[in-house]
């Protein structure tokens, strides 16, 4: 068993400002094997070095990025003028927006499949980024680690803000070259949850979404349960759930309408769905988000 340090969050991110920092990593290998209670995205921007983790050794180049998960022991030996960026993040508590972000097989393969899912095939997400991507991102990425660095005023919202316009920039770096470093059961995956994603508002069987990964179904369900920590349909309620909370913030819809709108045929089902999923009814939900608009202005 490897022996490690575990970086917690509580002394990492600031109480009540969003789990999100930026931070340089020049030299390591004195921190040996560590893991982390957060996500992480490495992004080697000179030098290189040896990223081990509990199954592998790979070597890393200018350009390479490692997407690292919560609870994955892994370190960096034989570094040579590394200048690594880090981006650490906790997902579930960043206000992403899930409508749109959710409609790219790269985010589910890099920030949906759950960890596990990877540590059982025994790799984690690599992939390299074309010489632009990686400039753009460096431009993006320095200047919030400045703003953070400096404390300059919501400097976290700013660190917020540069993830926001670094995923786009990582998600097309991984479709260029990325999904030939994802063994094919992960690709294929990824691409069902894609399709989910911008379907989940219509009737999807087990069946189908099987035949999309050329899969068994009973193939297929240990697959997406290990991926997903759910079964198709918790995933596809989950989203269907978000989706209606969202349109609760953005409209003043009726209740019946939005639930129609996101997949379910029966309001009442929807409505005790969501009380479990939320701890309070659809008219609560909306009618406390009313009250905090009104408390902020």
């Amino acid at each position: 068993m490897i022996e490690k340090n575990v970086l917690t969050s509580a002394n990492v991110f600031e109480k009540n400002k969003l789990p999100i920092r930026v931070r340089y990593t020049e030299s390591s290998s004195e921190l040996g094997f560590h893991s982390h209670e957060f996500t992480e995205i490495a992004i080697m921007f000179s030098g290189e070095a040896t990223y081990l983790t509990e199954f592998s050794s790979v070597r890393l180049h200018a350009g390479d990025v490692v997407v690292i998960p919560a609870g994955a022991p892994h370190c960096y030996t034989d570094e040579n003028n590394k200048q690594l960026m880090n981006i650490i993040f906790i997902f579930d508590q960043l206000p992403i927006p899930y409508r749109e972000i959710y409609h790219n097989s790269g985010f589910s393969a890099l920030f949906v499949i759950h960890p596990d899912y990877y540590r059982k095939n025994r790799f984690y997400p690599k992939f390299t980024l074309p010489e632009n991507i990686l400039a753009e991102l460096k431009t993006i990425l320095n200047r919030a680690w400045e703003i953070q660095r400096s404390r300059q005023i919501c400097y976290n919202l700013s660190v917020f803000g540069a993830f926001c316009q670094a995923i786009p920039l990582l998600l097309a770096g991984y479709d260029a070259n990325g999904k030939v470093a994802v063994e094919d059961d992960q690709s294929r995956i990824a691409d069902c949850l894609d399709y989910i994603g911008r379907h989940f508002k219509e009737k999807l069987s087990l069946s189908q979404l099987a035949r999309r990964t050329n899969m068994s179904e009973s193939t297929f369900l240990r697959h997406f349960r290990l991926a997903t920590g759910m079964t198709p349909v918790g995933y596809i309620q989950s989203l269907r759930l978000r989706y209606a909370a969202g349109e609760l913030l953005r409209s003043d819809r009726n209740l019946a309408d939005i639930a129609r709108e996101a997949g379910f045929a029966d309001g009442n089902y929807f409505a005790r769905l969501f009380h479990r999923e939320f701890g309070q009814t659809p008219r609560e939900y909306r009618r406390d988000i009313t009250i905090d608009k009104h408390n902020l202005v």
